[in-house]
């Protein structure tokens, strides 16, 4: 079972789904290896940091799931099953509907229908 665990890096706070046993541990920082779920928000300028630096750093790490939420296409693109420094299998869903993540992760489901859209100040 997944637990949140949060700690910081470059400045900025960042909490993600680790085993149980390790958030029972409240450090400070986790290896990449340990989460499970990673979530990121396109930011102002972020595009390519987000949809290519990311996709490799987690993917190369071993995070079994991916999801970038942009809103200024709005669309979650969710990727899966790591491998080679990419990941194997990817979907895009647009703002409105509920997104589900993937297997075994399946039961987390993120809501986007009240999600900004932001088209008019794309990055």
């Amino acid at each position: 079972m997944a637990a949140p665990a949060c700690g910081t890096g470059s400045g900025k706070s960042h909490c993600a789904p680790v085993p149980k046993a390790e958030a029972d541990r409240n450090l400070s920082a986790y290896s990449p290896g340990l989460t499970e779920l990673a979530i990121e928000v396109v930011s102002p300028g972020g595009v390519q940091r987000d949809y290519n630096d990311k996709v490799e750093f987690h993917a190369s790490a071993g995070v079994p799931i991916y999801m970038i939420f942009d809103p200024y296409e709005g669309v979650c693109a969710t990727m899966w099953t790591p491998e080679s420094g990419t990941y194997r299998d990817r979907r895009i869903d647009d703002y409105g509907s509920t997104i589900t993540a993937p297997a075994p992760l399946s039961d987390v489901k993120i809501e986007t229908a009240q999600l900004p859209v932001d088209s008019a100040d794309h990055p």
